[in-house]
């Protein structure tokens, strides 16, 4: 991948990449001299591997000789696709330029444009290229190693447009001729497919995780339900209306399964972890701490089991300790330590008993310093109060601290 971001470089440094895959891509509508025409009736396609030095990237090279079925003079031009059929199915790829993407669609398209009109009869005699393909930067429906038909058809040049993600319709006004050849390639990114399937999965397995944040204290809260049926009402608003049903199916199965397992042998969080960090994104994993987060402060309430169990869930997805730090503090704010008797007054610090005094001391002049700017800031009252509470808070713990370190040197003197 390294090379990839290179290459991005050189294209910003440049004029961008559309600027130089938009020349690759009309480089064959600039020929001022046509190649010589001649007669025969074969139509042939051919497809090469080479390497395109403007951008520093390996291609197909798509080449063409013989024939132009035409009946009257015609100006024509070449228009390429890249489909994956792979599984038997025949789905269009997708790429991330629109130098080389249909103009109403993100699928992979080059055109090039014959320069001379062509009449019934006419012919190529050599082989002139009249497509590219750069395997690299196309996007199949999965990952792997795939089998890709480059489509080559002839259209007439004010017809371009009947081509609608790499697929045309047999007989259609304006279709020339088609030629089809395969090519297999190793794509060692998601294919789109697997993003939306994975995306979806990962929205099933946030929900599993929250659950078993609104159970961590023994019981489910109806705040706390809430939260979640909100959630799960947002993301099914969001989906295309023929996945609708199947997604909410998903989601409330999901719901209830953690509902059983919470009230049997506990909700299996170590599986959904797991499997969250094989398919999920950074923003999928970030979108299930910060549900399971809301979760945690739907009731104003905050057991200590549950900041232990949201700390691990961030280990688990190597999310960054100051983003994990961030969505605590957003969420604690309106939790209020006096409303709970069993609030952890360390734990929500983020201090445990496995560090070292210093460390806690540290820790502690952090929190201080956050909270005691937030107090300058704030202007709504049980903000304020909550935030003068941390600061309370903080004091009660560092004047603990200062008692057991004056004991330790008391003892450390008699020693």
């Amino acid at each position: 991948m390294d090379w990839i971001i290179g290459l991005l470089i050189l294209f910003v440094l440049f004029g961008g990449p559309r600027i130089v895959l938009r020349m690759i891509a009309n480089s064959g509508s600039s020929r001022t001299n046509p190649p010589l025409l001649s007669r025969a009736p074969t139509t042939l396609m051919q497809l090469s591997d080479d390497f395109e030095p403007t951008i520093k990237m390996p291609c197909k090279r798509v080449h063409f000789k013989g024939s132009f079925p035409v009946t009257e003079p015609t100006q024509i031009s070449f228009v390429l696709s890249a489909l994956d059929v792979t599984d038997g199915k025949t789905r269009p790829c997708l790429f991330p330029i629109d130098a080389f993407q249909e103009k109403k669609t993100m699928a992979f398209q080059s055109i090039r444009h014959f320069k001379s009109i062509t009449s019934q009869g006419d012919y190529l005699k050599e082989w002139v290229e009249v497509g590219i393909v750069f395997p690299t930067l196309l996007q199949p429906p999965f990952g792997g190693r795939r089998k890709i038909q480059a489509t080559l058809r002839l259209i007439q040049t004010e017809k371009e447009n009947i081509v609608h993600l790499g697929f045309c319709k047999p007989g259609a006004t304006g279709l020339i001729w088609e030629g089809r050849q395969i090519f297999e390639f190793n794509f060692t990114e998601k294919g789109y497919e697997e993003e939306k399937q994975h995306l979806r999965e990962a929205s099933i397995l946030a929900i599993t995780l929250a659950m078993a944040i609104s159970s961590a204290d023994g019981r489910f809260d109806e705040e706390e339900g809430e939260v979640v049926q909100g959630w799960i009402e947002r993301h099914i608003n969001s989906t295309p209306a023929g996945e609708k049903e199947s997604l909410k199916q998903d989601m409330n199965a999901a719901v209830n399964k953690a509902y059983e397992d919470a009230m049997n042998n506990g909700i299996q969080t170590a599986l959904a972890l797991t499997r969250l960090n094989e398919i999920g994104d950074k923003s999928s994993k970030f979108e299930a701490l910060e549900l399971s987060f809301e979760v945690m402060s739907a009731d104003g309430k905050m057991c200590p089991e549950e900041l232990v169990l949201l700390k691990d869930y961030a280990d688990f997805l190597s999310i960054p300790k100051q983003e994990f730090e961030r969505l605590k503090d957003l969420h604690t704010l309106g939790i209020n330590a006096d409303n709970d008797v069993q609030m952890d007054d360390e734990r929500l610090l983020g201090l445990d008993a496995s560090m070292g005094l210093q460390e806690k001391l540290s820790i502690l002049r952090v929190e201080f310093r956050k909270w005691n700017s937030r107090m300058a800031t704030l202007t709504d009252p049980d903000q304020r109060n909550v935030a003068q509470h941390r600061l309370d808070m903080i004091g009660r713990i560092r004047h603990k601290y200062d008692l057991e370190a004056s004991e330790l040197n008391a003892a450390s003197s008699v020693l």
